[in-house]
């Protein structure tokens, strides 16, 4: 027998399907999370930025499974502002590993755009396309590496 947690559902659900369109967005928050098949994803939360639509909320989820990981390396290409060298220079990435965390803190508080749609039969939002914000500076390649900076920095000093 299945039991509901009606404690999680106290509170209304406050995301409200917005109109298809392209929305700029701001990347408040991405946490790891099951999906109702058991599929582990992340799932991105970020707040409209510009137009009608500002301050209302998005939230996207992409899912952790070899035939999703091209949608992971899109939503970070984009969401760091990088280019096919610098995707090429990151190389590969262990999911759930410091490097891949560290692509998703470095995404909080930047903006970028999303392409959205509605799904009639959930009747909430979907993210279809996701663009990089030229205004925004892309993300150094380096700011990802696992180790610190201070310790690549010792390394570089010479013993006398």
């Amino acid at each position: 027998m299945s039991t509901i947690d009606m404690g999680k559902f106290a509170e209304p659900r406050n995301i409200e399907t917005l109109p298809e369109g392209t929305y700029k967005v701001m990347l408040i928050k991405w946490e790891k999370a099951i999906a109702r098949t058991g599929t582990e994803q992340i799932r991105y939360y970020a707040t409209v930025v510009e137009g009608e639509q500002e301050g209302k909320s998005l939230i996207d989820h992409i899912a952790l499974s070899e035939k999703a990981f091209w949608r992971v390396a899109w939503f970070i290409k984009e969401a760091l502002g990088w280019e096919k060298e610098d995707m090429q220079a990151v190389g590969n990435i262990d999911v759930g590993s410091e490097k891949f965390n560290r692509c998703f803190d470095l995404a909080k508080q930047r903006c970028m755009w999303w392409v959205v749609t509605v799904d009639k039969t959930y009747n909430n939002n979907k993210v279809v396309e996701y663009l990089p914000d030229a205004e925004v500076d892309k993300v150094n390649v380096d700011d990802i590496e696992d180790v610190p900076t201070w310790v690549k920095s010792k390394g570089d000093k010479k013993e006398e």
